[in-house]
């Protein structure tokens, strides 16, 4: 597989000799379709059929399974996923090399847990390298869907299990435009979304954790730029959604926390402070709470309860959201 994709503001360029790895790059793009200029790529990444160890003889001990020399760094099992990465950014920008060295315990838990496993993987090789690039280019992840309702861009923030990506399918299907399900960088004006599919219970695709199914995004939008931030929450007691004001101080604890909660990210801290600290590129700290602050200091916030029952959509809501976002 020789391939290009274009995800989180970035051109992952692909090179996949695993037809196994090649068909999970696949899935992730979540109908996105590939291109194939791979000068064009900004982050370089080729998965080997070779299973040995990179040679670090005379490489410095950067930690535990972890070395550098220069500007290239090895980890033996990034992010606990079984693949062994080099990292180089000697060129000026990252490439990539993985090597399938799975445990066996790693190896028993594709077979136990596949759906883990999966998601896993592609974070590790397909996510978070994006993730951080954008993060050396001053864009921090957020855990946030982005879509585009009748010409206004929304960012729908919340924790995990609150019901963004069940909001996200439901508009879609009335014609918005998707930019993400769960995942964008942003600079604190403009987001980008991390191409990935939609995972949401009833779905028909393959089988995900939490009773999920993947499914395709339509209508896709690579980029946009908020116009109004909508916090999501459950209210049992209400029969129907319902709008409200919000306060920047809640919108924002809601963006940081939700992003810090989130298990799609759980793994990345550590990779991203690891290659912060071998390479010298970007911070050690992906700056989130600045990147919620200035969206949140410029952007009206209101609140979307949900109740027990589905609807009104978001276009039904907009006279409210428009008089609340004054």
């Amino acid at each position: 597989m020789q391939a290009v994709l274009a995800s989180a503001g970035e051109l992952l360029g692909l090179e996949v000799d695993l037809p196994w790895v090649a068909r999970l790059a696949e899935e992730a793009a979540g109908g996105q379709p590939f291109s194939s200029d791979l000068d064009a790529a900004t982050v370089r990444l080729r998965v080997e059929r070779e299973h040995r160890m990179f040679d670090i003889s005379g490489w410095e001990v950067l930690g535990r399974g972890v070395w550098r020399r220069g500007a290239e760094v090895v980890l033996a099992d990034a992010c606990s996923s079984g693949f062994a990465l080099r990292v180089s950014t000697e060129a000026g920008l990252p490439e990539l090399t993985a090597r399938w060295r799975p445990s066996p315990a790693q190896r028993l838990a594709q077979v136990l847990l596949p759906a883990r496993s999966r998601l896993l993987v592609r974070q590790v090789l397909l996510q978070y390298p994006l993730l951080w690039w954008a993060g050396c280019q001053g864009r921090s992840p957020l855990h946030t869907s982005l879509l585009s309702v009748a010409g206004q861009c929304l960012l729908l923030a919340g924790p995990s299990g609150v019901g963004k990506s069940s909001l996200v399918v439901a508009e879609m299907e009335r014609g918005a435009h998707v930019c993400s399900d769960n995942l964008v960088v942003s600079d604190g004006r403009w987001a980008w979304g991390l191409v990935e599919p939609l995972r949401v219970v009833g779905g028909t695709g393959r089988q995900m954790p939490h009773g999920r199914r993947e499914i395709a995004v339509q209508n896709r939008l690579l980029t946009g730029r908020p116009e109004v931030i909508v916090v999501l929450r459950r209210d049992p007691a209400a029969a129907r959604p319902y709008l409200q004001p919000c306060t920047e101080e809640r919108a924002q604890r809601v963006l940081i926390a939700g992003t810090y909660a989130a298990g799609e990210l759980r793994r990345y801290w550590q990779l991203a402070g690891l290659l912060a600290l071998a390479t010298g590129l970007g911070e050690p700290h992906p700056d989130v709470a600045q990147a919620s602050r200035d969206l949140t200091s410029r952007l009206p916030c209101v609140e979307l309860a949900l109740g027990s029952a589905r609807g009104p959509h978001m276009t039904d809501l907009k006279p409210r959201l428009q008089e609340l976002s004054c």
